[in-house]
């Protein structure tokens, strides 16, 4: 997914991670220091890193050229690594305010870079030309010039430009959906920047880090780097890493469903954004604050921030990001039953939320043109809407939960990797003191041979531990991690399998929390998780054995009931209805209950999958929703007497 922010946002969190911010060696474009430099060389280099530590505003067009060109006027004739570095900065911000010829440019900088030997400059230039290409779309071209971008910097041991093209890598390949390896390679790059002590980018780095963690639903640990990254901007009295870091953990907060500390760290991040006069970055995080607001059903106050948001964007003389504006006033609007206007403005968002590969904001986009379609009458368009709305879900929290296992499985692997190195080694060094105890034959030979034979059991008994580990690990594969039931690929499975016979019965039971997301935007998500945790409790309470329960994302699950026909499966809708009214979930908020619609679905002959038979179920659940929800209806056919 390529997220779009603000231009000055970019601009800055470009430079974090793109420019070092400390000494002069291992400048990208420009050579090891010499103790004896030109005053046109030292004003160069002034310039230069007043430009990287942020002396000069870069929000508009003639603000950033106007820098350019002194930085321009002041390169001496005929030295090329400083028209290289120069090069480089123009690569760096010269195009945040309109890409064309981004890429030409960057690619020939490099060019020019490798024609003049220079390989800390090709490597820097790389590394921005990589930028470009995934800015245009072209994620496989950018990987390549990463990659080369980080050898030519391990070779020359420029361990800030190594670290910047890993964290680029890693960007380009969360976007790409690939979490887990993103995550891989930002973590590599903090070692990078560890080992080099590019002290500032071992900070700002963690940044990233939490970004990626947001994205892979690990809020807690997400929360504690970014807090170290407030940390970190609070010792330097950095307005504009906390301008930043403040903007993050309000998105965290508000994933978190801390809605009043997320709005404080929200505003807190535009004060700062405002002390230091950058428009564009007032515009986005102005325009969290409308999806703040929407989410705390304050649609009014919302297109107030949209408007303030919209205002901030027209004076960096660039394009908004129109996408998200439209989705977000066309929240509001649903939510005041303005619903022409919001479709108007969910219809615009769309398609280009689809370009960009928004996921998340795709599916939001649905459900509310669901909502809006539905309050017009359009009883069709909303059943479009929820069938996209359900299938997105699906493939989102399907990739979700493997990216989280991914993720954890690639730890474990780099733990079991030390701890066969670890093992191999002590084994070559046990080999080696008893080869030497028997050329030497000392007295002590024997206790040597006792102290191998204990290390032997200690490393066996921590394999064994860490098998038994492994184990669990690929259990999670097939099981939800909040609720315990099985996910929709395992579910899959067993369906297929149990219909691979030809001739079996299985029933489906396609169940759906009523107003879910209302006790989300209510309640916080941690009151939302606790009702599917209860809902699952309560579920598999009335259950037989042999009957299984899958989540197939968000507040959606199904009952197979191998070997029931409709009637059986009609039976075990009802004792599920009738959980689902018991549950008491006044300890999670005073008030709070739950209902459910379902959808009941048998397997026709020939069909051999769940997606088949789970088509007629949601049709089913569909008109227990129209109906008035809390029901239960049978694909195909009526619902029986005792659905209501």
């Amino acid at each position: 997914m390529r997220r779009r922010i603000g231009a000055a946002m970019c601009a800055l969190l470009a430079a974090f991670l793109a420019l070092p911010g400390q000494a002069h060696e291992n400048v990208p474009g420009q050579p090891p220091v010499h103790p004896e430099i030109t005053p046109a060389q030292a004003a160069f280099d002034k310039l230069f890193w007043d430009i990287d530590d942020g002396a000069f505003p870069l929000d508009s067009y003639a603000q950033t050229y106007a820098v350019l060109a002194r930085l321009e006027q002041a390169i001496p004739p005929g030295d090329v690594h400083r028209q290289l570095q120069y090069r480089y900065m123009h690569c760096l911000v010269g195009f945040n305010h309109g890409t064309t010829g981004a890429v030409d440019y960057a690619r020939e900088s490099a060019e020019a870079a490798r024609a003049a030997g220079d390989e800390a400059s090709e490597a820097a230039l790389r590394a921005c030309l990589g930028i470009h290409l995934s800015n245009n779309g072209d994620a496989a071209s950018a990987a390549v010039q990463y990659e080369q971008a980080a050898q030519l910097a391990r070779r020359g041991r420029d361990f800030n430009v190594e670290g910047v093209a890993l964290v680029r890598r890693g960007n380009l390949r969360m976007d790409a959906g690939d979490i887990a390896a993103g995550l891989q390679d930002l973590l590599d790059a903090q070692q990078v920047f560890e080992r080099g002590q590019v002290a500032f980018q071992v900070d700002f780095n963690l940044f990233a880090i939490a970004q990626a963690y947001r994205r892979l639903g690990e809020l807690d640990r997400a929360l504690e780097y970014i807090n170290r990254v407030v940390e970190f901007g609070q010792a330097r009295s950095d307005e504009l890493v906390l301008a930043s870091a403040l903007n993050e953990r309000g998105r965290i907060r508000m994933a978190r469903g801390e809605f009043d500390q997320a709005e404080a760290d929200l505003r807190q991040a535009l004060v700062y954004a405002t002390n230091e006069g950058r428009p564009a970055s007032i515009g986005y995080i102005r325009l969290q604050l409308a999806e703040l607001q929407n989410r705390r059903g304050r649609p009014r106050d919302a297109l107030d921030e949209l408007q303030a948001a919209l205002v901030a964007y027209r004076q960096t003389g660039g394009p908004p990001p129109q996408d998200l504006l439209d989705l977000q006033t066309g929240i509001a609007r649903s939510r005041l039953g303005q619903h022409r206007l919001a479709l108007q403005s969910l219809g615009r968002a769309l398609p280009a939320l689809h370009d960009a590969g928004d996921l998340a904001s795709v599916m939001e986009a649905h459900l509310w043109r669901a909502d809006s379609r539905e309050a017009l009458g359009d009883a069709t368009g909303a059943l479009a809407d929820l069938r996209a709305f359900a299938r997105l879900r699906r493939e989102s929290a399907g990739r979700a939960t493997h990216q989280r296992v991914l993720a954890m499985s690639e730890g474990f692997d780099a733990r079991y990797t030390e701890l066969r190195n670890t093992r191999l080694r002590e084994q070559q060094a046990r080999a080696e003191r008893l080869a030497a105890a028997e050329r030497q034959r000392k007295p002590w030979r024997i206790a040597s041979i006792a102290l191998g034979a204990m290390l032997a059991l200690v490393l066996a008994w921590l394999a064994l531990r860490q098998a038994r580990r492994l184990l669990r690990l690929r259990g999670m594969v097939s099981t939800d991690p909040l609720t315990g039931a099985i996910n929709r690929r395992e579910v899959q499975y067993r369906v297929a399998k149990h219909l691979a016979g030809g001739d079996a019965q299985l029933c489906v039971v396609l169940i759906d929390l009523d107003h879910f997301k209302q006790v989300n935007d209510r309640h916080g998500h941690a009151a939302g998780d606790q009702v599917l945790v209860r809902a699952v409790a309560a579920w598999h309470g009335v259950l037989r054995a042999g009957e299984r329960l899958a989540r197939l994302g968000g507040e959606e699950f199904v009952a197979v009931l191998p070997g029931a026909g409709i009637d059986a499966g009609a039976q075990v809708a009802r004792r599920l209805l009738e959980a689902t009214r018991a549950i008491d979930l006044g300890d999670v908020a005073p008030g709070l209950s739950i209902t459910a619609s379902f959808g009941v679905a048998a397997a026709l002959p020939g069909e051999r999958t769940l997606e088949e038979i789970l088509g007629r179920a949601d049709a089913a659940l569909y008109r227990a929703k129209t109906a008035g929800r809390d029901r239960i209806e049978i694909a195909d056919g009526p619902a029986p007497e005792a659905s209501q």
